[in-house]
This record gives C-alpha cells, sequence and structure tokens, in this order.
C-alpha cells in the first residue's frame, strides 16, 4: 500500500507506516520512493552473499545484518540496502531500537529489473553523499559485481573492481572475497542429481 503524497511533501521517519506487502519505503531528501517487494531469485542471491560475509561477524570483524532494516541518516533520509556491514568497533554506537543510525561501512545492493537504476544512479549518489565507504552492486542477470570505493573527501565512488563468471569479488575493506558463479547460479540452471 502506497501512502497518499500530496506533492512538495517531505516526508520523515516518523510518518512511515510499516509496509505490509513486503514493499521497501525509502526516504531520500524527504521525497518518498517505495520499491515492489524483491523476486524470490533476489531474495536467493542476498542469502547467499549473507552467507558468505558472516564469518566477519563470527570473527567478531563486523556486524552484518541484512534488508530489512533501516538506515536512519537524518529524519528525511532513510534508506534499506540489501545487505549492510558495520565495523564490530562502531556496533556500540551505531545501533538504535529499530535500525542503525549511522553510515554503515559498506552496502550491498542485489539489482531486480525494476531497481537497476536506482540502485545503480540514485542510491550510488546518496550512498556516497552519505560517506557510505564502500559499495557493491550485485547484478544476477548480467552475472557480474561492481566494487565501489568513496573517493577521499567524500560525495562520489570510483570503481574498485568489475567482477564477471569466474571471478571473485573481493573487498576493499575487510576480508571478504565472494566467488561469482557459486552465488549467481540460478537454481533452474543448475544440473539435476
Amino acid at each position: 500500500m502506497e501512502p497518499n503524497q500530496p506533492p512538495g511533501k517531505v516526508w520523515t521517519y516518523d510518518e512511515l507506516p510499516t509496509p505490509t506487502d513486503g514493499s521497501r519505503w525509502e526516504i531520500f531528501d524527504g521525497e518518498l520512493v517505495v520499491s515492489a517487494a524483491p523476486s524470490m531469485w533476489h531474495q536467493e542471491v542476498l542469502r547467499r552473499l549473507y552467507e558468505a560475509a558472516r564469518h566477519l561477524q563470527q570473527q567478531k570483524i563486523a556486524m552484518v545484518f541484512f534488508a530489512p532494516l533501516d538506515i536512519v541518516l537524518s529524519p528525511t533520509r532513510v534508506v534499506e540496502p540489501d545487505l549492510l556491514v558495520v565495523r564490530w568497533d562502531r556496533r556500540k554506537a551505531s545501533f538504535a531500537k529499530h535500525a542503525l543510525e549511522q553510515a554503515p561501512d559498506l552496502v550491498m545492493e542485489v539489482l531486480s529489473p525494476s531497481n537497476t537504476a536506482h540502485d545503480r544512479v540514485r542510491k550510488r549518489r546518496f550512498y556516497a553523499r552519505n560517506g557510505i565507504r564502500e559499495y557493491w552492486i550485485v547484478d544476477p542477470e548480467d552475472k557480474t559485481i561492481e566494487v565501489l570505493e568513496l573517493i577521499p573527501g567524500g560525495l562520489s565512488y570510483r570503481q574498485a573492481g568489475w567482477y564477471a563468471s569466474g571471478d571473485t569479488a573481493k573487498s576493499i575493506l575487510f576480508d571478504l572475497a565472494v566467488e561469482l558463479d557459486p552465488l549467481l547460479l540460478h537454481p533452474l540452471d543448475e544440473e539435476d542429481d
């Protein structure tokens, strides 16, 4: 259910009802953006990413979370990335009761056909402007991962790596390496035993 959006309305986090249909509601500088619920394949890729990053939490290197979890950078700047990572030494200062209240160190977005431009353009700019040091764009359709690094001084990213089939994507901030082929192998493409 999408709320009524009067022209020029500046939305805040406190005004958002909880979505009941699996959709995601985010606020970009006061503008409400509603995205459709993710597909099963999107969620499977996200599960695999979380499994690949879980050792960071087990070894107390970083906290690893997946959607739905809001990042509330201000009342008018609220996003919900697919996966986020916060250094272990920042965990106590970072978390409120229901949301992360400062920029994580790493975010990952899994593209869906309906959100490609949103994640590649709008979120990329937003994450850079808000000091997120590393951003992964995972494209299950093209079977690629783009790793972006915040340019010193902030405000934009540069490409730190672009990975395709046969490659292993590597984080610039953490001991995290993800093999693309097992990550992006669709269940319908797998051989039956």
